[in-house]
């Protein structure tokens, strides 16, 4: 499902198409205040803008937005291939045990850079951390320890939407230290039979000033899989998480910014269905 938002002079959209848990919709725009680009992606589904300007903005985080993809799960698989005691001689051989194309494609992009050695060890202590990987081997730009982002404020808009409608979720971030590369998640806590989240790169970080960023969420039912996503009327709360790094990481140069709340409301009733 594709969202539409109209920029302005003091602010850039970027669009992404994105599927939560069990294919929920949900809609990614990056707004930037200060008028610079910044990137998202969802791990592991590849990266789309319905923006002519693909180039311009991918610009700048693309090395590093490509080799985080490779994820926790494909670094997993390669380390036990590696402990297995099999004998890599080239990426390409290393790369191939990946079951994906996707990850392939990213382990090659950071493996051939920085030849196979240095790959490998760099495997062997990231913790199963795709984004330290890639700030390992310079294909991510590690933040400055000094990197300060202050949560502001949220908002829904609508407060109270029908189900099968969609909800604007809000964020407001007061920069006072530009991050390098890191991430923010959303969850959505409230009467909805399986947990929905998402969590967005930030391949080149927060520049410093005033930044604002909106999910769109679209509360809509979704029986075709083994766990089935019911939105059940009543009062929602979603949960914004903002990092340098991966949250949850201990490496260095890995921040927690902290995390802040909003609500919405959804009713009974069918509204802006997206087939």
């Amino acid at each position: 499902n594709l969202g539409k938002f109209a920029t302005s002079s003091s602010s850039l959209g970027i669009v992404l198409p994105l599927m939560a848990v069990r294919r929920v919709s949900f809609i990614f725009l990056a707004l930037l205040t200060s008028g610079n680009f910044v990137t998202a992606t969802q791990q592991p589904a590849l990266l789309r803008l319905n923006l002519d300007s693909q180039d311009q903005l991918l610009k700048p985080g693309a090395a590093c937005s490509a080799c985080v993809q490779l994820g926790s799960q494909g670094i997993n698989l390669l380390l036990n291939y590696i402990l297995q005691g099999a004998v890599v001689g080239s990426c390409g051989k290393l790369c191939s045990r990946l079951p994906k194309k996707a990850e392939q494609v990213a382990c090659n992009l950071a493996c051939d850079i920085v030849g196979v050695k240095a790959f490998i060890a760099a495997l062997n202590h990231t913790d199963l951390d795709p984004i330290f990987l890639c700030e390992e081997i310079k294909l991510c730009h590690a933040g400055n320890d000094t990197a300060d982002v202050r949560l502001v404020s949220t908002s829904a808009m609508p407060t109270s939407i029908a189900k099968g409608g969609e909800v604007s979720l809000g964020l407001q971030l007061d920069v006072k230290s530009a991050t390098g590369v890191g991430e923010v998640r959303i969850s959505i806590d409230g009467p909805v039979t399986t947990p929905v989240s998402q969590s967005f790169l930030m391949p080149v970080g927060f520049p410093t000033g005033t930044q604002a960023m909106t999910v769109k969420l679209t509360c809509k039912d979704d029986e075709s899989g083994d766990f089935p996503v019911i939105w059940s009327p009543g009062n929602y709360t979603f949960t914004y998480h903002v990092c340098q790094g991966e949250c949850g990481s201990k490496h260095p140069h890995s921040k927690d910014f902290g995390v802040i709340k909003g609500s919405f409301a959804l009713t009974e009733g069918v509204s802006n269905l997206i087939v």
